[in-house]
């Protein structure tokens, strides 16, 4: 499924691009907030982010030049890195996804905030649909807001650390599992953003559960950041 899902946002950037649609390249940083029984086992110190999009504004008046206000679809592949403050280990039994953390003593973690201990990467596919404010006095900054779906294509847990053999990094694909790990793979949510020039801020908040309902963790994810733009084409939506 992933896999075919891949190949769909594969094809339909081919699409957007043969037809002129303006393209932009951001990484970012950010503060993920999980809220929910679990949310102090899964505390996260930060989220690393990687996005391609196609924004496709729809213009209110006829006359776009002079537009303040206008609606905007941002089809986006996202690829993110949580890293824990947690040292955990992920295990999926009879349905059951669960999060501990690491009792094991032969088990040496680096320290420090930067630390790549213990990991949550994935790719999604993302949809917001929002509602942008750009100023007369300022055309290159822009505000907005509106609400967002995202499906989750793939991932994996990493488990970073040394013992008596040496370096070891314990990776479990989420499509290893045939229930995905329990994951709610359709996300939904609402976001706010301020874009200046090549710098943006945003806040998003997920309204739908990570984890689907009986599957052994519950939490839901929220978070704040700020990206930069490494990639713009034909000037974007301005």
């Amino acid at each position: 499924m992933s896999f075919m899902m891949c190949r769909v946002c594969l094809v339909f950037i081919i699409v957007l691009i043969s037809n002129g649609f303006s393209a932009f390249g951001q990484v970012g940083f950010s503060y993920p907030i999980f809220k929910g029984k679990d949310a102090d086992l899964m505390k996260a110190k930060w989220e690393t982010s990687a996005f391609i999009g196609f924004p496709v504004p729809i213009y209110l008046r006829k006359d776009n030049s002079d537009s303040k206000f206008f609606v905007c679809l941002v089809p986006t592949l996202h690829i993110s890195s949580v890293s824990f403050s947690n040292n955990l280990v992920v295990k999926r039994e009879n349905d059951f996804t669960s999060f501990s953390v690491d009792s094991d003593k032969s088990h040496q973690y680096k320290k420090g905030f930067f630390n790549e201990n213990s990991l949550m990467i994935s790719t999604s596919f993302c949809l917001p649909v929002e509602l942008w404010f750009r100023s007369p006095a300022k055309p290159t900054m822009v505000f907005g807001g509106g609400f967002y779906m995202e499906y989750l294509l793939g991932g994996r847990f990493v488990n970073n650390y040394k013992n008596s053999d040496g370096k070891q990094s314990i990776i479990s694909k989420f499509k290893s599992n045939d229930d995905f790990y329990g994951f709610n793979r359709f996300q939904y949510g609402i976001s706010l953003r301020l874009m200046m020039g090549m710098v943006s801020m945003y806040g998003v908040y997920s309204l739908a559960p990570l984890f689907k309902e009986n599957q052994g963790v519950d939490v839901q994810k929220a978070g704040i950041g700020i990206n930069v733009n490494i990639l713009e084409g034909r000037g974007m939506v301005f």
